[in-house]
């Protein structure tokens, strides 16, 4: 089976990589990098794709959080590429999205993610919904447990944002392999959930899954997301960007109507 993917160095892309057994990656190339203000792929691809063959595609540019940019660049980008693809390749289209994706979504990522994620599945597409990413094999290596990682290495506590609920999934490589097993199996247009059902909150991340030997120390939400966007304001990088804390507000306030 070839599976050929947009976004080949992102994180998700790595851990696919671990993830799936007799299957041939094919990097899809980007015309475009992180710095530009679109996203454009080469096409060539397309003449090695049969039926058994999949899309994925995980590219997203997650340094530029702007409303305006973001939906040019991601949505804008996503959309140009699914329908530039003949009709016959939509049903073998995978969008990488997350569970911060939702009708609840504050965040411009979160947002953005849905308004997608909505179009794909109305043409035939398939949804891979992740969680928090992390490689067993190397989790400190890359994305947000990395992050937490060296946070922890430096700071002499951890400042905690999102309070005491269980409001965190995680996505290891067993669940993209069930996930994809299922893909591959159903064939549907359809959202495919790819994370552990179980539900963590800051402190059992830090002190339970990551096992680090750190005192968590909440503050109020507000805190943090002012303080992060005076930094960004002042170009100055903060460990968490204020469009990431508008998610995890989003979560909360998730997580009490599901509780409601």
């Amino acid at each position: 089976m070839k599976v050929f993917i947009t976004g080949v160095s992102s994180f998700f892309a790595s851990i696919l990589k671990n993830s799936l057994e007799n299957t041939e990656i094919i990097p899809i190339k980007s015309k475009t990098n992180r710095d530009s203000d679109s996203m454009d792929f080469d096409k060539t691809f397309l003449n090695l794709i049969d039926e058994d063959s999949y899309i994925i595609h995980a590219a997203w540019n997650m340094s530029n959080r702007k409303v305006a940019n973001s939906k040019k660049i991601n949505v804008e980008g996503t959309l140009d590429f699914f329908f530039s693809l003949d009709k016959k390749f939509h049903n073998q289209f995978i969008f990488v999205s997350s569970v911060g994706a939702s009708k609840y979504a504050q965040s411009t990522y979160g947002k953005h993610k849905q308004e997608v994620e909505e179009i794909i599945l109305a043409n035939k597409g398939m949804v891979l919904k992740c969680g928090l990413l992390i490689d067993e094999n190397n989790p400190y290596e890359y994305g947000f447990f990395s992050n937490l990682y060296k946070l922890a290495k430096k700071a002499p506590i951890i400042p905690n944002f999102s309070g005491n609920k269980a409001i965190y999934q995680v996505t290891r490589i067993n669940d993209i392999k069930k996930a994809f097993k299922e893909i591959t199996t159903i064939k549907e247009s359809k959202v495919y959930e790819s994370f552990d059902q179980s539900s963590y909150s800051f402190k059992d991340l830090v002190q339970g899954l990551m096992n680090l030997d750190k005192k968590v120390v909440n503050f109020p939400w507000f805190i943090g997301y002012f303080v992060s966007k005076f930094f960004e304001i002042i170009k100055i990088d903060f460990a968490v960007k204020s469009d990431s804390l508008l998610g995890i507000r989003e979560m909360q306030k998730r997580f009490k109507h599901e509780k409601n």
